[in-house]
């Protein structure tokens, strides 16, 4: 998974910046706790939760072309139960 690829047709103001995922991509797990790898490219999930951040719309109202509201509910929950955005997650 290329760390510049970004596979959604639509983008959004809300979407990050390939300068900025450069700089964040080190730092996001690479697998769910579980050992398994996402099923979506992270920089998707990242872009839906800046989506929902900046819109303030619901969860399960993020466009379709977003992942799906669970994939996207792991990766908050993996940051708020440890930290998870460290080095070599």
């Amino acid at each position: 998974m290329s760390l510049l690829s970004h596979k959604r047709k639509k983008s959004y103001p809300s979407d990050l910046t390939d300068k900025e995922w450069v700089l964040l991509a080190p730092l996001l797990p690479v697998s769910w706790k579980n050992g398994r790898p996402p099923r979506h490219e992270m920089r998707e999930i990242v872009d839906a939760i800046r989506y929902f951040l900046r819109t303030g719309c619901q969860w399960r109202y993020l466009p379709a072309e977003f992942p799906p509201w669970k994939d996207r509910l792991l990766v908050v929950e993996q940051v708020e139960q440890g930290g998870s955005l460290g080095a070599g997650s």
